[in-house]
């Protein structure tokens, strides 16, 4: 028979499982969740028939708030973007965006 600190052992073990199982799943959702600049390119070549330079990608990440890294050889003297996207090719880029749920 199990006593009293025997059973709170077991439900600390059993908690702690769940903890980890919890975190192996969120880890497995984050790298489902990861897509790489050329993974987009190619999606939207084979969408709309043209590839997106990574800077008009990095672009509409900002334009979509999400998080980007400075490039100091993206950005010209005044810290405009050298080669910002073409408005026509936005929605294409954001369109990808939401295929791979990054937005």
């Amino acid at each position: 028979m199990l006593d009293g600190t025997d059973i709170a052992a077991h439900k600390t073990a059993l908690a702690a499982a769940e903890v980890k199982a919890s975190e192996t799943e969120a880890r497995a959702a984050k790298a489902e969740a990861r897509v790489t600049y050329r993974q987009i390119a190619e999606h939207v070549k084979s969408t709309h028939g043209w590839k997106p330079k990574m800077c008009w990608i990095a672009h509409c990440k900002e334009i979509a708030g999400l998080p980007v890294r400075r490039a100091p050889n993206r950005m010209d003297e005044e810290g405009a973007r050298a080669n910002p996207c073409p408005n026509d090719r936005v929605r294409p880029i954001l369109a990808a965006f939401r295929y791979f749920r990054v937005i």
